[in-house]
C-alpha cells in the first residue's frame, strides 16, 4: 500500500514538474525568439555601417579625383593661347 501511495505522489510531482518545465519553456522561448531578431538587427546594422563607409570613402575618392581634374583643366588652360591672349589684352 505504501508503494501505492509512493508512486502515484511520484507521478504526481513528475507531472507537476513538467508543467512547470512547460511554463519555463514557453518565456525562454520567446526570449530566444527576441535575441534572435536583435541579433539580426545587429547585424542589419552593421551591414548598414560598413555600407555607409564605403559610400563615405567612395565620395572622397570622387571629389579627390574631381579636385585633380580641376587642377589639371586649369593648368591647361594657363598654357593655353587663349590665356595668353587674354592676359595680354588686359595688360594693353
Amino acid at each position: 500500500m505504501k508503494v501505492a501511495m509512493r508512486m502515484k505522489w511520484y507521478v504526481a510531482e513528475k507531472a507537476k514538474g513538467e508543467e512547470e518545465l512547460r511554463r519555463l519553456q514557453e518565456p525562454a522561448a520567446d526570449f530566444e525568439g527576441k535575441l534572435a531578431e536583435a541579433e539580426e538587427r545587429a547585424w542589419a546594422s552593421e551591414e548598414w555601417a560598413r555600407a555607409a563607409e564605403q559610400a563615405r570613402i567612395a565620395a572622397e575618392e570622387k571629389a579627390r579625383s574631381l579636385d585633380e581634374e580641376a587642377e589639371h583643366v586649369i593648368k591647361a588652360f594657363q598654357t593655353s593661347l587663349a590665356f595668353e591672349e587674354a592676359a595680354l589684352s588686359r595688360m594693353n
